[in-house]
């Protein structure tokens, strides 16, 4: 179920501390934004969101996996979840990791499920035949993360054609890590960060 309105409220400086204000500030800069709600909402519990900051760091920007690749998953789990505050800030992300805008639009409008047809990951069924075997992969296993909370030995087995332990491992996490802060943002309604006029 998905709060209409803001559960908890972004905090200020009294409520989040300097320092992760600090990082707020910079960070919406970064995002080219007036505000971070979800950095000045998860800061109300300070010392998880500093320790957040570091683990999702180290999946993205600083995973193994290539940018496009991560932001073809992370674009997949928030479609899946419905959830509009990643989905505005990784359509932008994507477009600079490489992915194109008809890609983006591509990977939000595909039909579950998603399966395998004739041995090829790559199947005419949900729309996978116009990604290359690798991306149609990488997408099955979002997908399924999110339905099944879980991937099965066959599509394992395909994945395994094209990753190695260590980006295995990164990619299950970077599919749970989105799937749990889509839920962290849906349930508590953190709202759409204000951008600058132009």
């Amino acid at each position: 179920m998905v709060a209409e309105q803001a559960r908890v409220t972004p905090g200020g400086i009294k409520e989040i501390g300097v320092i992760n204000a600090a990082f707020c500030w910079l960070g919406s800069r970064v995002l080219k934004t007036r505000s971070a709600n979800l950095f000045t909402v998860m800061g109300r519990r300070r010392r998880m969101f500093k320790a957040w900051l570091l683990f999702a760091a180290t999946l993205m920007p600083g995973g193994r996996l290539p940018r496009r690749e991560s932001e073809l998953v992370i674009l997949r789990v928030a479609a899946r979840r419905a959830c509009a505050y990643e989905l505005d800030y990784h359509v932008r992300i994507g477009h600079r990791a490489g992915l194109t805008a008809e890609e983006i639009t591509r990977v939000q409008r595909l039909e579950p499920p998603l399966q395998e047809h004739a041995g090829q990951a790559g199947s005419e069924q949900g729309g996978l035949e116009q990604w290359g075997l690798r991306d149609a992969v990488l997408i099955r296993a979002a997908d399924s993360l999110v339905e099944t909370k879980g991937i099965d030995d066959q599509l394992w087995g395909q994945l395994r054609q094209y990753f190695d332990d260590a980006e295995l491992v990164e990619l299950t996490m970077l599919a749970a890590h989105y799937d749990m802060l889509a839920t962290f943002i849906t349930t508590l309604g953190i709202q759409p960060d204000t951008r600058p006029s132009r």
